[in-house]
């Protein structure tokens, strides 16, 4: 063989690309001999895919494929059956390769067991005499679906009614409200659910449990799998309300996940990723039946991004910084967190939590608007409480030169000393949530403050 290299490159090995950008790279040839090549082709598709059986391939009607687009670089020869094929020497070559992506409103790259939505660039090398010979590889397209559109601007609310005990033994009946103030919320943004619940019967209520729940549907030519239910997120969060009690108000706060855990809304011909608040609330008397409030929502991307070259996302695991738009507010273009703030988290396990990359939400810019701040590397300095829900809280000292800076982790040991007045000048209030699983904090502020 006299092809020693063929890869393919993107330029500062960047993988990730919004639609209308460009994307660069380039096609690395290594020959060990002079060569006939009749054809060297770069290309990028756009293609979604679903098929009713795991590792299906082919064509059937068990399968289907959406081409959303086609290009195509010619870097040796035209493509023609009477190419007279060109000698290339000995050693090595680049070919640079540039493509742009559609300017339009593109599916989130998705990577499912019946199907996916996937973005490749591949390169074609046709010698003279022999087969031809590819090399792929896939660039990621995260999602800029609008959650702030008029569509989802309205808020979402479900009433369900429940019973106590079962069909001749019941004894009074409870009513839930589950509502969201509006129907679409961005990958890692805090989406509150509020809970009104009035109860008619002489039994207590159990709150059992509040996820985010994934929903997929694969469709093929002549048949639909699903919606089945690939992901769930689960706050950890459980309460009961004694019979006294007549009516409860509760605000849970959920923190939608980051896209490298749960997609983002997906809506094709073909492909349909779909999401939904579950909350299940059962009475306390015996034989009672559990009722689940399903309330959908759309989770979406960040529509406001600006992209950095140096902070582009390598993977689908890591998100490139967040930027508020400062029209219509006083933002600062860099802010300082306050010094001073809470995590809570579940004490079962007493451990050392690792909190790299917060989020900032100024008062007057809505929860879809954070700048991404980072915490400079030290132990913190945390009093520890323990809450009436048997959740652990530790007030925690945040050093006055944390800014906006690369990537440098933080420490939270569970076993913090206490901190004292004067150690810390406590002149603002700020809450940080650690989500449960260890998946984001956010901190939110109540005022700015001057740098």
């Amino acid at each position: 063989m006299t092809v020693q290299v063929f890869e393919l490159q993107f330029d500062n090995q960047r993988t990730l690309f919004l639609p209308g950008q460009k994307v660069e790279g380039f096609v690395n040839l290594q020959l060990s001999a002079p060569t006939n090549i009749t054809l060297l082709r770069a290309r990028i598709t756009g293609k979604v895919t679903t098929h009713l059986q795991k590792g299906n391939a082919g064509i059937s009607n068990e399968n289907s494929t959406i081409t959303m687009f086609k290009d195509f670089n010619n870097l040796i020869g035209d493509g023609n059956m009477n190419t007279v094929p060109i000698e290339i020497e000995a050693g090595e070559h680049v070919y640079p390769f540039e493509f742009r992506l559609p300017p339009t409103n593109l599916p989130a790259s998705f990577e499912g067991p019946f199907g996916s939505v996937k973005y490749m660039i591949t390169a074609v090398l046709l010698k003279s005499g022999y087969k031809k010979q590819t090399v792929s590889s896939e660039i990621v397209v995260p999602s800029t679906r609008d959650v702030g559109a008029s569509e989802l601007a309205e808020s979402v609310s479900i009433k369900k009614d429940g019973y106590a005990g079962l069909l001749f033994w019941r004894s009074g009946y409870f009513s839930v409200t589950a509502s969201i103030p509006k129907g679409g919320f961005t990958s890692e943004e805090i989406a509150p659910i509020t809970l009104d619940i009035v109860n008619h019967s002489n039994h207590g209520l159990i709150l059992h449990s509040v996820y985010l729940k994934q929903k997929v549907t694969y469709i093929t030519i002549d048949r639909t799998r699903g919606p089945r239910t690939e992901r769930i997120h689960r706050l950890n969060y459980s309460e009961e309300f004694p019979p006294s009690i007549r009516e409860i108000n509760r605000l849970i706060q959920f923190p939608i996940p980051p896209s490298s855990i749960m997609n983002p809304d997906i809506d094709t011909s073909i492909l349909k990723v779909q999401h939904f608040f579950d909350i299940k609330i059962q009475s306390g008397a015996r034989f009672s039946s559990i009722i689940k409030i399903q309330l959908p929502v759309v989770v979406g991307g960040f529509p406001y991004l600006l992209f950095e070259d140096s902070m582009m996302r390598r993977s689908v695991d890591t998100l490139p910084r967040y930027v508020p738009s400062t029209q219509g507010s006083t933002v600062d273009d860099e802010w300082r967190p306050n010094n001073r703030g809470s995590i809570q988290f579940d004490d079962t396990n007493n451990s050392e939590y690792e909190l790299s990359t917060a989020h900032i939400i100024p008062p007057d810019l809505d929860y879809s608007q954070h700048a991404e701040i980072i915490l400079p590397d030290e132990d913190l300095e945390c009093e520890r409480s323990t809450t009436p829900t048997q959740m652990t809280v530790l007030n925690c000292a945040i050093p006055e030169t944390s800014i906006i800076s690369q990537h440098n982790p933080v420490h939270i040991d569970a076993d913090a000393n206490l901190v004292s007045d004067s150690k810390a000048d406590i002149q603002n209030e700020v809450d940080l949530t650690k989500e449960m699983h260890g998946m984001m904090v956010t901190i939110e502020r109540t005022e700015k403050f001057q740098m």
